[in-house]
Order: structure tokens, then C-alpha cells, then sequence
């Protein structure tokens, strides 16, 4: 049997055949996604980014914007410096999606499995280039490896990764084109390569290693024609460069261009303890991503602090991994002075170019550790296992049985992870059953079971159960990674909600000792203090929450409620008129207004005395 299906696959003009199967092969592979919901980072490119609601009328702002500037959640106080990204053709692409369907996300998952399905026919085109038209064996049984492999579940689970979906299929675009320009001359390939290079940056950062790839894939796959593998790598600065001024330029106007500004839960090697090394931790993380590339197990959409351990240089993972990794440049270097031909070492070098954008040794990235990271430098274990086969020959049926078995689980293991993205609670317990030490997945199950679990209950009994289930997991974050303002006033607002006004209070002084000044923790305390009767303390706190937002008509509106509860009815009056004077029409002010006609003030109440003891 292995031998009449290994005759068919080997027969060059059965390729397109081949490509055909593969690209049915990645759809059903991922087919049980098309009925998922939003999840994750959707909300803030999707679901919850103005511009890309306004459809085709938002590329305007799309490309002129920070990706994150139409994130309705995200607050940007004007002049503040913040740390962004540019990736715009995403963006314009789910905006064209919301012009024409709506907020759909079925016509979300299905262009994330189209995308997949042409990057697979890229890779699998690229395979064949690499391997000969002679070897479309090893070609064929390496692009099975990247289409089923399940370290690629996060890139098409989740419709935000379209962006790197584009950016790896533009980048493959672009590999072919100036490999055909190496091989023929014609400029126009080279031009084209250098523009679909272009556009693969724009669509997310990922194929910036290609600056250096390409030029070695020219190279390795050049028939002599050396002048042209220079004018290959001087076209790849070329398309970077211009990438890097555009990027820049977008980034720097709208004061987002600060990468030190990276947040210490997304990746804490932004600040070690004194008692580790970030050069020690991140040289740990790429010993797990190489075993993750084999053994892809546990998988994780979040591995934000505390998932992966600080270590310091004592720790035997670190200098396993150094000499993992010293062994793959030896390897690669031998094989490639040796005959500088060797598609192994090609593969290796592959690897190394392509993971070292996220290694956190030559900049700090956005997280310390994601499997998305791993979609690209995947293509090399591609290459590795289509040399391996290839040399071992047709006759091993032992070896191409274990492949298959190999094959079965990896498609297995891809479609089973596919079901934790269904949602975001789904998928945040499936993640915090392997990593329960991760401070973030814990506040993200607290806020959706408050959130979603919670108002979908009928039962007291019910909901009393799944507020347990919320505090626990916010103490338990808190527990991790103390410093996390947002828990402590999500964990008071669930408090203040089930009237247990004491905790309440705690946990909000605890978020403003930590954000000294908020205004909207001031409020939120204000508020707790208010329920208990404590209305001058409300007051002192609303006064100096209103020194920073002189505007704010809740706050005013609370301030107003102070002073009739302190029966101080004319700064009822002028707070009062002051609402009306922001909002006209707001029907609180015009009723309170009208409540106290004719009231006199309660001399006892002296509430100037009060706001100078809360500042």
C-alpha cells in the first residue's frame, strides 16, 4: 500500500493533485472552528475597534493610526507616552468583513481557514522548490507536518492572527518571486518580491527575518548567479527600510512608538527579580519552544507572568538549551561548508533566523512566550523531516508507518485543541488546567464568570456558587501578582454588587494605593463609602477625583448626591447647574434642582473641612 501511494505522490505531474489535497486536508483539519465566537484579542481589532467598525470609511484612519487607536476600551490620556503597533492590512481586512457581513464571526473563522488553506498551498509550493522537482515525496510529506501540526491552533483558532496568516503567505510570495528572479533574470520577479516583502511587514512584523532569509534562500537555491542574490538582499533592506520609516513615522506622530514601555504581566523579563536573569529565563524559553516544536504539549494561548518560571543561570534548562542550540549552528555551518547544498542545515538556519525575532535577546517582545511565535519557524521541522524521509528512501515501511501515526496524532491533538476556542471561558479553563500559576488567565476567569456566567444564572443558589468561584480566582491572581490595580476594583465591584460594602471598601483602598490619584478609583471609593453613609469622606475623595476631570458629570452627580444627603441644598444647587451647564437636558440635575426649591441649608454639615482631611 505505502508503495503505490509513495509511486503516485513521487510522479511530478501529479503536484497540483497533491496541492489540492493538502489545501482540503488544512480545511477540514480546522473546519470545527467555523462555528466559534469572538475570543480574545478580537475585541480589540474587532468587536470593539471604531474604525474597523466603520467599515471601508475606517481604512483612512486604519492606515494612518496606531493598530490599537480604535480600541473603544483602551483609555489614552492625550500627551502620554504608550508603546503600539502598526499592522495595518489586517485591520482594512476585517473592516472590508464588517462592510459586507457585519459582526459575524463565522465570516471571520472562515477567512482565518482560507488564509491557512493558501498558506498551505504557498508552503507546500515553496517545499517543492526547495526539495527538486525530482523529490516531490519529501516535498509533499513535509508540507503534511505543517498542515497538521498543532502548534498552529492559535494562528487559526483566533480571527486576530489573520495578521500573521497574511504576513507568512506574502512573506512564502515573496521567497518565490525572487527565487525565480535568481533563476531568470527578469527584474520584474525581483521588483514584485521586493513589494510583496512590503506587504508582508504591513500585515505584521513576523517575516522581518526574511531580510536576512531571503538572501540565504537565493543563495542556496542560485544556479551561479551571484550578482543577483546581492541585488536580492539589497531590494529585502530595501522593502525593510521603507517598512521601518512608514512604521515609524505613524508610530512617533501619535507618541506610541516606546518599546520600553512593554507591561511586566505580558512579559516580565521587563523586570526580573534580582536573584534571576532575563538573558538566563529567555534562553529558557527557547529550549521549550524547540521542544514545543516536536511535542507540542501543553498548549497555551496565554503564558503571560507567572506561567513560565524566572530561572537563573544555575538552572540545568538554561545549559541544556545552550547546548541544543550550539549544536544546531555547528550542524548547520558543517553542512553547509561541506557542500553548501545540505537542505538540512538549510532548515536548521531556517529555524534559528526565524525564532530569533522572538527570543527576547535581541529586543523584548510583547510576551515572553506564545505558540503563534512558533507558526513560522514551523516551516523548518518541515524541512527536517522531508530531508529525513527523503533519505531514507520508499522501502521504509516502518518509518513511513511511524510517520503516519505521527500525522494521526498531531491532527488529532490540532482538532481537539480547536474546541478550547470556542470561547473565552472555555479557553481560559482548558489553559489554567496546565498553567494555574498564570495571574492573568485567573482575573480573566473572575471577569467572565461575573460578567457572563453570573447574569445567565437563574438560581440564587446558582449565583452565589459562581461569585464564590469569581473571588476565588481574583485572590488567587492577586495571590500570584499582587500589584494588579483593575483586580483589586473588579474584585471590590463584585463586593460592592453582593453588598458587602467592608470587603468592597478593602480592595479599592488596596487599587489606590496602587494607582495613587485615579480618578476612577477615587470614584469607585467615593461610591463604596456613599452606600455606607459615609458622605464626607464621598466628598473629599470626588472632589479630588473632579480636579482632574473637571467634566465629569457622574462625578458631579455625586458630589450633588452628598450634599442633599448633607442637606446642604445650595451646592445641590450649583453642582446642579453646573451638570446643566455639560448637559442640558439631564433630567437628575433639572430634578434635584427642582427638589430643593425653597430649601434651607443644615448648618451642622461642613463639608470644606472634610474634603481637606481626604486630600
Amino acid at each position: 500500500m505505502y508503495e503505490q501511494v509513495l509511486n503516485f505522490v513521487s510522479l511530478e505531474g501529479n503536484r497540483r493533485k497533491l496541492s489540492i489535497i493538502l489545501m482540503v486536508l488544512a480545511f477540514v483539519v480546522y473546519a470545527n472552528t467555523l462555528g466559534h465566537g469572538y475570543v480574545q484579542d478580537d475585541m480589540a481589532v474587532i468587536t470593539h475597534n471604531r474604525y474597523v467598525q466603520q467599515g471601508i470609511e475606517g481604512w483612512g484612519k486604519i492606515f494612518t493610526t496606531p493598530s490599537l487607536s480604535g480600541f473603544t476600551e483602551r483609555q489614552i490620556v492625550p500627551g502620554e507616552a504608550i508603546n503600539d503597533i502598526y499592522r495595518p492590512i489586517s485591520l482594512a481586512l476585517f473592516a472590508l468583513e464588517h462592510q459586507f457581513f457585519g459582526a459575524d464571526p463565522q465570516v471571520g473563522h472562515l477567512v482565518s481557514v482560507l488564509l491557512f488553506v493558501l498558506c498551505t498551498s504557498l508552503v507546500f509550493r515553496f517545499l517543492s522548490v526547495l526539495f527538486g522537482g525530482n523529490n516531490t515525496i519529501a516535498a509533499f510529506a513535509a508540507a503534511l507536518v505543517f498542515v497538521v501540526h498543532p502548534i498552529h491552533t492559535e494562528v487559526v483558532a483566533n480571527i486576530k492572527s489573520n495578521d500573521e496568516l497574511l504576513s507568512v503567505s506574502a512573506g512564502l510570495v515573496s521567497m518565490l518571486l525572487f527565487i525565480r528572479f535568481v533563476n531568470t533574470g527578469k527584474s520584474l520577479y525581483a521588483l514584485a518580491g521586493m513589494g510583496a516583502l512590503f506587504f508582508s511587514l504591513l500585515c505584521k512584523e513576523t517575516t522581518a527575518s526574511f531580510v536576512a532569509l531571503m538572501p540565504l534562500t537565493a543563495l542556496f537555491l542560485n544556479r551561479g548567479e551571484r550578482k543577483r542574490v546581492v541585488i536580492v538582499a539589497a531590494l529585502c533592506v530595501a522593502a525593510f527600510a521603507g517598512y521601518m520609516l512608514l512604521r515609524t513615522s505613524v508610530l512617533n506622530a501619535h507618541n506610541a512608538n516606546h518599546p520600553d514601555l512593554i507591561g511586566f504581566m505580558e512579559n516580565p523579563l521587563v523586570a526580573p527579580t534580582q536573584v534571576t536573569s532575563a538573558a538566563a529565563t529567555a534562553i529558557s524559553v527557547l529550549g521549550r519552544y524547540l521542544l514545543l516544536l516536536f511535542v507540542p504539549y501543553p498548549l497555551a494561548a496565554d503564558r503571560t507572568f507567572a506561567s513560565i518560571p524566572f530561572v537563573g543561570w544555575s538552572a540545568p534548562i538554561v545549559w541544556a538549551s545552550i547546548a541544543v542550540y550550539i549544536g544546531l549552528v555547528f550542524f548547520a555551518v558543517r553542512g553547509l561548508v561541506k557542500s553548501g547544498k545540505d537542505k538540512q542545515a538549510y532548515g536548521i538556519l531556517f529555524y534559528l533566523m526565524t525564532i530569533a525575532m522572538f527570543s527576547n535577546l535581541l529586543f523584548l517582545t510583547g510576551s515572553i512566550m506564545a505558540d503563534r511565535f512558533l507558526f513560522l519557524p514551523s516551516v523548518a521541522l518541515s524541512v527536517v523531516v522531508g530531508v529525513f524521509l527523503s533519505r531514507a528512501g520508499k522501502q521504509s515501511g516502518i518509518l513511513y508507518t511511524a510517520f503516519t501515526v505521527v500525522l494521526l496524532l498531531y491532527a488529532g491533538m490540532t482538532v481537539a485543541r480547536n474546541a478550547s476556542w470556542k470561547d473565552n471561558y472555555t479557553l481560559c479553563t482548558a489553559d489554567l488546567e496546565h498553567y494555574p500559576n498564570n495571574a492573568r488567565l485567573h482575573h480573566t476567569a473572575a471577569y467572565l464568570i461575573v460578567n457572563e456566567k453570573i447574569p445567565a444564572a437563574t438560581a440564587n443558589e446558582e449565583k452565589a456558587e459562581l461569585a464564590r468561584q469569581a473571588i476565588e480566582h481574583y485572590r488567587t491572581s492577586l495571590n500570584i501578582y499582587p500589584k494588579q490595580g483593575k483586580v483589586c476594583t473588579d474584585l471590590a465591584g463584585l463586593y460592592q454588587g453582593m453588598q458587602q460594602y467592608d470587603s468592597a471598601r478593602i480592595y479599592m483602598e488596596k487599587a489606590l494605593a496602587l494607582q495613587p490619584g485615579n480618578p476612577t478609583i477615587l470614584s469607585m471609593l467615593g461610591g463604596v463609602y456613599f452606600v455606607q453613609g459615609r458622605y464626607l469622606q464621598t466628598l473629599g475623595l470626588c472632589h479630588v477625583a473632579l480636579s482632574k476631570l473637571p467634566s465629569d458629570v457622574a462625578l458631579l452627580s455625586n458630589i450633588t448626591m452628598c450634599h442633599m444627603q448633607l442637606k446642604v441644598y445650595d451646592s445641590v444647587k450649583i453642582y446642579c447647574n453646573k451638570i446643566l451647564a455639560i448637559d442640558p437636558s439631564n433630567a437628575f440635575a433639572r430634578g434635584n434642582l427642582e427638589a430643593v426649591k425653597g430649601m434651607v441649608n443644615i448648618p451642622a454639615a461642613n463639608t470644606d473641612s472634610a474634603q481637606v482631611r481626604s486630600k
